[in-house]
C-alpha cells in the first residue's frame, strides 16, 4: 500500500503546462528562450507543449496589406532589398523554419484568438513566459492572450521572467495593463523595474527570474550549437543598431589584436565596419559563432547573454529601451562592460568566477520557481 501511496503521489505532481511565448518569430533570442524554458520544464519532471498561437505565417518576403504594420510603400523596398541578396535571406529563414519546427513541442496551430477560445489546450497551468511577451505596445489581441486570457476558469494562469519591454506607459496602458495581470495567479518577471511597477501601480507582488537561456547549462549550448568554418581568431559582431561608438570600437580592439571581425546581421545594407558578414546564420549557428569568438560586441540582450553562458570577453553598446540589459549587467557587477566611451575598452579579462558565483544563485533561485508550480 505504501508504494502505491509513493506512485500515486509522483503522478500527482506531475503537471501538464502549455506555454505561450513568441516561439515563432525569426529572432535568436525568441526561439532560444523558447526552447530553454521547455527544456527546463521537461527536466523538471512537468509536460510540456508550446501553444502554437500565431496569427500569420512567416514569409521570407514582406506581405502586402494595407492593415498590416508595413504598408506597401515600405513592404516594396524591403521585398527589392531582400531581392539583393535572396539566397542568404532564403537559408536564414529555412534555418529559423527547421529549429521551430523539429527543436520545440508545439500543440496544435492556432491561427486565432477566437480559434483559442473556443478550443484551448488542456492543461494544469497556463505558462506565459518570458522575453516581452507583456509588452503592451502590441495589439491588444495579441496581449489577451499574453496574459492568458482563454481556457477553463480553474486552470492556473502563471509567468515566469515576463518582460513588459518598458515600464514608461501612458494613464490608459496603465489601465489596460492592470486590467489584464488581475487575470494571473503567480507572477514571475525578467526585471526588477517591472516587478516594483506591478507592486506600485497595483499592489500585486511578483518574483524576478533570470531569462530562460541561463538555466541551462554551457554545456547543454554547446551540444546544440553549430560551430563556424574559421580558423582565424575574430571578434564577432552583433549589432541590433548602429551607433558610431561601436565602429570606433571595432577599429580600436581590431587594432589591439588583429583579430578579424565577423558581423552578424540581417541588413541589406550595413554600416557597421567588419571583414565578413554573415546574414544566413539559424539560432544554432549563432551559438556557434558566440562559442567560438574572442571577444563579443553586441547591443542584443540575448547576444549579451550567451556571451556570459560561453564565458566570452564582451562589450555592450547601449539601446534607447534598455533596462533588461541594465538588469543583468548589474545583478552579475558586470555593469563595466557597458560601453560609454572609448576608455572603457581596455581588453581586461571578466572574473567569470565571481559571475558564476552569483550566476548559480540565481539559477537555484528560478528553477526553485519552476518546481513550486507543483505545488501551486
Amino acid at each position: 500500500m505504501q508504494y502505491v501511496k509513493r506512485v500515486d503521489v509522483f503522478i500527482m505532481k506531475i503537471m501538464k503546462i502549455k506555454t505561450i511565448t513568441f516561439h515563432y518569430a525569426h529572432n535568436y533570442g525568441a526561439v532560444l528562450q523558447a526552447y530553454a524554458l521547455q527544456n527546463t520544464l521537461l527536466s523538471l519532471g512537468h509536460e510540456n507543449k508550446i501553444i502554437d498561437y500565431k496569427q500569420k505565417k512567416m514569409h521570407v518576403f514582406v506581405k502586402y496589406g494595407w492593415k498590416s504594420n508595413n504598408n506597401i510603400i515600405t513592404a516594396t523596398i524591403i521585398n527589392i532589398l531582400v531581392l539583393v541578396r535572396y539566397r542568404e535571406h532564403k537559408m536564414r529563414f529555412y534555418k529559423f523554419e527547421d529549429f521551430i519546427n523539429n527543436y520545440l513541442i508545439l500543440t496544435k496551430h492556432y491561427k486565432s484568438y477566437e480559434e483559442l477560445k473556443l478550443n484551448p489546450p488542456d492543461a494544469d497551468v497556463y505558462l506565459v513566459g518570458s522575453d516581452q511577451v507583456w509588452n503592451i505596445y502590441q495589439e491588444k489581441i495579441r496581449s489577451e492572450v499574453s496574459f492568458l486570457k482563454f481556457g477553463d476558469e480553474n486552470i492556473k494562469r502563471m509567468s515566469y521572467a515576463a518582460s513588459m519591454g518598458t515600464c514608461d506607459l501612458s494613464v490608459e496602458q496603465k489601465k489596460l495593463f492592470g486590467n489584464l495581470i488581475t487575470n494571473m495567479d503567480k507572477i514571475s518577471v525578467r526585471e526588477k523595474e517591472a516587478c516594483d511597477f506591478i507592486m506600485n501601480n497595483y499592489g500585486i507582488k511578483s518574483e524576478v527570474h533570470l531569462d530562460p537561456v541561463f538555466l541551462l547549462k554551457k554545456d547543454q549550448w554547446a551540444g546544440l550549437a553549430i560551430e563556424p568554418s574559421f580558423r582565424n581568431k575574430y571578434i564577432l559582431c552583433y549589432p541590433l543598431s548602429f551607433t558610431p561608438l561601436l565602429n570606433e570600437t571595432i577599429k580600436k580592439i581590431k587594432g589591439l589584436t588583429g583579430y578579424e571581425v565577423i558581423v552578424l546581421t540581417a541588413n541589406i545594407r550595413e554600416k557597421v565596419i567588419g571583414d565578413i558578414y554573415i546574414r544566413n546564420a539559424g539560432p544554432r549557428e549563432l551559438l556557434g559563432l558566440i562559442k567560438d569568438a574572442q571577444i563579443v560586441l553586441t547591443s542584443s540582450f540575448h547576444g549579451l547573454a550567451f556571451s556570459i553562458i560561453f564565458e566570452k570577453n564582451f562589450y555592450v553598446f547601449p539601446l534607447v529601451f534598455q533596462s533588461r540589459i541594465n538588469n543583468i549587467l548589474d545583478l552579475l557587477e558586470l555593469s563595466e562592460q557597458q560601453v560609454s566611451t572609448l576608455e572603457n575598452v581596455n581588453l581586461k579579462s571578466i572574473n567569470y568566477e565571481k559571475t558564476n558565483t552569483i550566476l548559480s544563485g540565481e539559477i537555484s533561485k528560478s528553477i526553485d520557481y519552476l518546481q513550486r508550480l507543483k505545488e501551486e
